[in-house]
């Protein structure tokens, strides 16, 4: 298989993570794009528990535990992949395992200016997550205007602070990917008719509270 490829990848906006010391080849930051193709730059947003948008286990942002992941691109006027639009929670919440934590957290957030005094509805929140075994999908839009994704292979990486991002899946068409060190909750898909990646963690545990990238290329060099 070529070693060669093109790359770009996505970066929190939730949480700017320090540039790491060895970053994955294909998580790269984009250089001048070639003129056959544009720069492309993935962006991602994710759903936990169905209820609202935020990281993959709850990163608190906003009023609603709302959060997305932004990029730029190598042609500002034009980026090459739109945000997912954010489904804010509606009320009254459909009841779940964990309606009444997130009850709590919203009506916490939603009077307070300051996030940190609904830390521990946020905590409670996460908790009855993990307990439940919950699943958290995040998903990587690329614009139709500028690839099409089933040309590509799609890459998924989880940063925890402190660390370089950490290869955790990678498919394309013909291939799929998961490093030996990487367990089985950890899977990914590609939504062709929506141009769009999706990363599913089933379920979600503890320590999958991190940042997640995802990033595309022609080829993929494990």
């Amino acid at each position: 298989m070529p070693r060669g490829s093109r790359s770009a990848a996505a970066r929190p906006a939730s949480r700017p993570a320090h540039p790491p010391a060895h970053p994955p080849p294909s998580a790269a930051a984009p250089g001048p794009a070639s003129s056959g193709q544009p720069g492309l730059m993935a962006q991602m947003a994710s759903t936990a528990a169905g209820v609202a948008v935020g990281s993959a286990v709850g990163h608190v942002m906003g009023n609603a535990l709302t959060s997305a992941f932004s990029g730029g691109s190598s042609e500002p006027a034009q980026p090459a992949v739109q945000q997912a639009p954010a489904r804010q929670a509606s009320h009254p919440l459909q009841m779940g395992p964990c309606s009444y934590e997130i009850k709590q957290f919203l009506d916490c957030s939603t009077t307070q200016s300051d996030l940190t005094l609904c830390e521990g509805f946020s905590e409670a929140l996460k908790q009855c997550k993990y307990n439940h075994g919950q699943v958290a999908q995040l998903s990587c839009t690329i614009n139709s205007q500028h690839a099409t994704i089933g040309d590509f292979g799609v890459s998924w990486y989880q940063q925890r602070p402190g660390s370089a991002p950490q290869l955790l899946y990678y498919h394309s068409e013909e291939e799929h990917y998961r490093p030996d060190d990487i367990p089985d909750r950890f899977s990914a898909t590609t939504d062709v008719a929506h141009n769009v990646s999706v990363l599913t963690i089933r379920p979600v545990q503890p320590e999958d509270d991190a940042d997640y990238f995802c990033s595309i290329a022609y080829n993929f060099d494990p």
